[in-house]
């Protein structure tokens, strides 16, 4: 906890509550950290890869917004517009 009742080191009970002051808190949260991150990045690639082999579907939501590149080209609207390069015309209109 971060209150006026933690201690250092200590467990207290303060009207029905328990306030916890671990000393070791940052040194827990890495791996649980890498786990979960580690966990996401799969789900990603799985439900990107999930068509088969590139190209990519572009109209699905999590692929449009993650995909940066496609075919040599800048393809995310941020980054183009961080680059200064012109919006490009939607997927679907005239383009693959």
């Amino acid at each position: 906890g971060n209150c006026e009742r933690t201690r250092p080191g200590e467990r207290v009970e303060a009207g029905g509550v328990t306030v916890l002051g671990p000393l070791d808190l940052a040194s827990g949260a890495p791996f649980d950290a890498s786990q979960m991150y580690a966990r996401n990045v799969v789900s990603v690639l799985e439900h990107v890869l999930s068509g088969g082999d590139p190209p990519f579907d572009r109209s699905d939501q999590i692929v449009r917004g993650t995909l940066v590149c496609h075919a040599g080209e800048v393809v995310h609207a941020r980054v183009r517009e961080q680059l200064g390069l012109p919006p490009l015309a939607p997927v679907g209109a005239g383009r693959e």
